[in-house]
């Protein structure tokens, strides 16, 4: 996303105001920390031994004994009386 809007306003493509350029530059920051903060937050999530470690977690706590996991986690923590 981010390399196809520099491209389009390379390109000429792309009309904006002066004052729109402040928002191009904090959605290209907003897309960049998005893609980069998995590797700086978790540098094993995508070691191969460990994705599949969480991947295998991740489908266990949804869909093991018929959600059970999940429904009481929601139960406690989203739906608080």
């Amino acid at each position: 996303l981010l390399l196809s809007t520099a491209l389009v306003v390379l390109a000429g493509g792309l009309f904006v105001e002066s004052s729109l350029y402040w928002w191009l530059l904090a959605v290209g920051l907003t897309i960049c920390a998005w893609l980069f903060a998995p590797f700086i937050f978790n540098p094993y999530q995508f070691a191969h031994k460990h994705f599949w470690s969480d991947l295998k977690d991740w489908r266990e706590f949804f869909f093991a004994h018929r959600s059970t996991f999940w429904i009481d986690w929601y139960t406690k923590t989203q739906l608080r009386p």
